[in-house]
């Protein structure tokens, strides 16, 4: 009956995104993402180590409540799959029940970040239980767990500082004008500069390979489709396309600009990943008696 509580906890985040719709994640952008989460994780530990005999403390930790988090975020992970993602524009202009529910930009629904603030949540307290038994330091364990909420976390906390930009890069002259997904303008910290272009073909015509050369203030680099350029700490460049009627003569090209300044948190989660998994596969067995 316990776990009951789990799911009219998502029930009532669907009802808050009927009557207000998606979740405000601008609100949470940076310090105000930090500050937020230093006081929650603050708050679990002062959980586990001052209120470990506490109703809600032993719920969190109870195996019931993992088990069923688990299932709730895969279950809110399905519907990003089944329905189409459309932008916040698009999908606010939808009038049916399922967009209302946040079917078509589910990444930033209240249910779904509900779901995965709790299965934070429950980690974290299983962490703060867990990396180590009889004072002793538990690799696999620590390096599993804590590289799952690290990639958890950064993706979670650092979802409001994420941007992605389209610009326009031209051979003529140098531009820092870059545009938002909604068409609002804004101006980079450095000017680009497209220098050369070039493209290979298949013998039916169609494009095989392209590349651009840019100019920066400080460097000339090239781009390829996924391969992104890193100019700045937590920003990447991508190209993304060119005028295919003038090919290598094409006086422009298509950039995207992605920053993602969690990304590096979400990283080291994986990294740690799958350091115990290397360490889960290398364990010893253990020897049974006869």
């Amino acid at each position: 009956m316990k776990n009951l509580f789990l799911y009219l906890y998502i029930v009532l985040a669907f009802l808050v995104q009927a009557y207000i719709g998606n979740f405000p994640l601008s609100m949470m952008a940076f310090p105000m993402n930090l500050l937020l989460a230093a006081v929650w994780i603050t708050l679990m530990v002062w959980l586990y180590t001052k209120m470990s005999t506490s109703a809600f403390t032993r719920f969190l930790l109870s195996p019931g409540t993992t088990i069923h988090s688990l299932v709730i975020v895969i279950v809110m992970a399905l519907f990003i799959g089944l329905f189409p993602q459309l932008t916040p524009s698009e999908a606010a202009s939808q009038e049916t029940i399922l967009a209302r529910l946040g079917c078509y930009d589910f990444v930033t629904s209240w249910p779904f970040l509900a779901a995965l603030f709790l299965l934070q949540t429950v980690l974290g307290m299983c962490i703060l239980r867990g990396w180590r038994h009889k004072k002793h330091f538990r690799p696999r364990f620590f390096f599993v767990h804590v590289g799952l909420w690290l990639a958890l976390f950064g993706g979670f906390w650092g979802a409001a500082d994420t941007e992605i930009l389209r610009m326009p890069v031209y051979r003529e002259a140098p531009s820092n004008e870059a545009f938002h997904e909604d068409g609002r303008p804004t101006f980079l910290a450095y000017n680009l500069q497209l220098h050369d272009f070039q493209v290979d073909y298949y013998a039916n015509g169609i494009p095989s390979r392209y590349a651009a050369t840019l100019c920066a203030p400080a460097d000339t680099f090239t781009l390829e489709v996924n391969h992104p350029y890193s100019i700045l700490w937590g920003e990447d460049i991508y190209l993304t396309s060119y005028d295919v009627q003038k090919g290598a003569q094409s006086p422009y090209c298509i950039v995207q600009i992605v920053r993602e300044p969690w990304k590096y948190v979400t990283a080291t989660g994986i990294l740690l990943l799958l350091m115990g998994a290397v360490l889960i596969f290398f364990r010893k067995p253990k020897h049974s008696r006869t």
